[in-house]
């Protein structure tokens, strides 16, 4: 058993550390609600007609906008941006048999949700 002392001492070590940790985890915490708002606010003014669509946020948004790049004209329809993301879907048949199988060709982080 250790003497009383050094119990004291390893239990205000141990505090002292998670008091530190608590306070780091809150300035991050801060930092991060930070920049996401001026992700929102860099996000909205960039894409405004993306961001009013049910169920995208800003992290989706902007996860679109950098797979796009300079050259939105490129995202003409729904197909162009599943042939970029690579969830297109493909023929895979073979004789009688009529299916389809998923185009794993293009960039799939902007179909990645964050985390």
């Amino acid at each position: 058993m250790a003497p009383k002392g050094r119990t004291r001492t390893l239990t205000t070590v141990t505090k002292l550390a998670m008091q530190s940790i608590a306070h780091r985890y809150l300035q991050l915490d801060d930092d991060i609600s930070e920049l996401d708002r001026h992700l929102q606010r860099l996000v909205t003014r960039a894409a405004r007609e993306l961001m009013a669509v049910k169920g995208l946020g800003a992290e989706i948004v902007a996860a679109l906008l950098v797979a796009v790049g300079a050259n939105p004209g490129r995202l003409r329809s729904e197909s162009a941006l599943a042939h970029l993301c690579g969830f297109a879907s493909i023929p895979a048949s073979s004789g009688e048999t009529s299916r389809h199988r998923l185009n794993r060709g293009g960039d799939r982080r902007p179909t990645t949700p964050p985390t």
